[in-house]
């Protein structure tokens, strides 16, 4: 029988109201503010009632909501000022040969080898790479960035899915196993993985080279009819054919088992990228084990500077154009006042960005086949990326999560039924996500928990493509079991780097 997955129910966010700590900073300084008006004022009515306001307005424009998107008012104010300020300063936009246009390199690291960040967006941060050796044969490059946080290490490696086609139905779904029982690995506590990011490219293939081999090389007594046949298959593939690329992202925050084992490999960054690599190709080679992967190999300078241009300009850079973009200047032209519905990429392609919220999957089971369905077979094929990220978190940790969860929502339901009230059922969704993760969670079962977020991005050649694309992309989503795609039209210029293979996304 095949799995099944439910991504679906946890419509509402859970603890702390689902605010940020900048709207619980803003609620409890206007409930401080209101405490303060109230005592000033002595018995006078007025002052009373001021109080009463300032402290019901600021909870009120602080605390998200569904009609709102799940964002409360004051962050939609904020990102819309912020928004207008970028405008209004220019600094959405990004010129690779304008020194000024994006963020300052910061101080460089000890050994360091190159920075992709001597002039880079405003997305990026501060972000340094170094190459190191991977193999015997090969090398790999290690992200040091810090974006707006304390700073973390990432590594990309380049992974080989199983083959497509005819299949025994359980033999199927063993990718899927596998990769499950490598991230309960990484998730474990003595593992210095944070964060595991699945990123997927797919273009439409080019038959280009092909047809001129067959044009130079063809022989002049062929059979008429059978090249009209072979002309009309080339034809049909170009029309559906496409090319799929699949990274994993691997990514390190600094803590203590980092630290201890970059001691144990020598100490200093030289030890910490000794134990990254370490990490990186034993937990690669769980993959290959378990069949969750056939093969992998870690992506050297030329192989990363190729994969982020083609990202962010894929008419100019091929995905294995390796010679035509330095590490240096990988970064494109983005401008993002030639629309308010993507990024102008070197004046001539656009760029939209949109996630999947937690309310985005349909409520219920999914194959866990749901999700190719984004990433390859879309008519006709579109230049498009997928961008999965999980934020692991050990079993233990996830128990505790679950149980607090479960007991709330079985007290909702009591209380509802005390007082005889019908919910619109949003309650007995997230009572069930609750008590499957409860299920899932149990001792012995081998899961850990996780946090996820989901992105999308797709490149047009014009701009008035952009939202007869978006159609399309939501259409073949809903094959996924995906309902809705929020796209991020006030930051798109901010957004690009959640889709490029830097372990970014995610709110922790």
């Amino acid at each position: 029988m095949s799995r099944s997955v439910i991504l679906g129910g946890e419509i509402r966010a859970r603890d702390a109201g689902g605010r940020t700590v900048y709207e619980w900073a803003l609620a409890l300084t206007s409930l401080l503010l209101a405490l303060v008006i109230g005592f000033s004022g002595g018995d006078n009515l007025g002052t009373f009632f001021l109080a009463i306001l300032v402290g019901v307005a600021g909870v009120a424009v602080s605390s998200p909501a569904s009609i709102w998107g799940g964002r409360s008012p004051a962050g939609l104010l904020v990102e819309r000022f912020y928004s207008f300020y970028r405008r209004r300063t220019g600094r959405n936009v990004f010129d690779p040969e304008t020194p000024g246009t994006g963020t300052q390199p910061g101080a460089i690291p000890a050994r360091a080898k190159k920075g992709i960040q001597d002039n880079a967006p405003v997305m990026v941060g501060d972000v340094r790479i170094t190459e190191v050796p991977f193999s015997a044969r090969d090398r790999a490059t290690i992200f040091r960035q810090q974006a707006g946080g304390t700073s973390y290490y990432t590594i990309i490696l380049e992974v080989q899915g199983a083959a497509s086609g005819v299949q025994e139905e359980d033999f199927e779904d063993a990718s899927h196993i596998g990769w499950g029982q490598v991230l309960a690995r990484c998730a474990r506590r003595t593992s210095p993985v944070s964060h595991v990011q699945s990123f997927a490219r797919s273009v439409p293939s080019d038959i280009t080279d092909h047809t001129q081999w067959l044009a130079a090389y063809i022989s002049p007594d062929a059979n008429d009819e059978v090249l009209r046949s072979y002309q009309d298959l080339c034809l049909e593939a170009d029309a559906r054919a496409e090319q799929h690329r699949s990274y994993v992202v691997l990514r390190f925050n600094s803590s203590v088992i980092l630290s201890r084992m970059g001691t144990a490999h020598g100490g200093g960054l030289e030890g910490t990228y000794r134990a990254i690599v370490n990490e990186a190709r034993a937990i690669m080679e769980l993959a290959v084990s378990l069949n969750a992967i056939t093969a992998f190999r870690p992506l050297d300078h030329s192989l990363v500077a190729s994969l982020f241009a083609h990202c962010q300009d894929p008419y100019t850079y091929a995905i294995d154009d390796y010679a035509a973009a330095p590490i240096e200047k990988v970064w494109q032209c983005l401008d993002a006042n030639a629309s308010r519905h993507g990024v102008q990429v070197n004046g001539k392609g656009f760029t939209r960005v949109g996630y999947i919220p937690r309310d985005g999957f349909e409520v219920g089971e999914l194959p866990v086949q749901a999700l190719k369905h984004l990433v390859s077979g879309i008519y006709p094929p579109v230049i498009h990326s997928v961008s999965w990220i999980n934020a692991l978190e050990d079993s233990q940790q996830a128990r505790v999560k679950a149980r607090r969860h479960r007991t709330r929502d079985y007290a909702k339901k009591r209380e509802r039924a005390k007082k005889g009230t019908i919910s619109d059922g949003t309650d007995e969704v997230m009572l069930g996500a609750s008590e499957q993760r409860a299920l899932d969670l149990m001792p012995g079962q081998g899961h850990h928990g996780a946090s996820w977020a989901a992105y999308l991005s797709y490149t047009v050649e014009r701009e008035d493509q952009l939202e007869s694309v978006a159609t399309h992309l939501e259409a073949a989503a809903s094959n996924a079991g995906v309902r809705h795609i929020e796209w991020l039209d006030l930051k798109q210029d901010l957004a690009l780097a959640v889709v490029l293979p830097l372990g970014r996304g995610i709110r922790t």
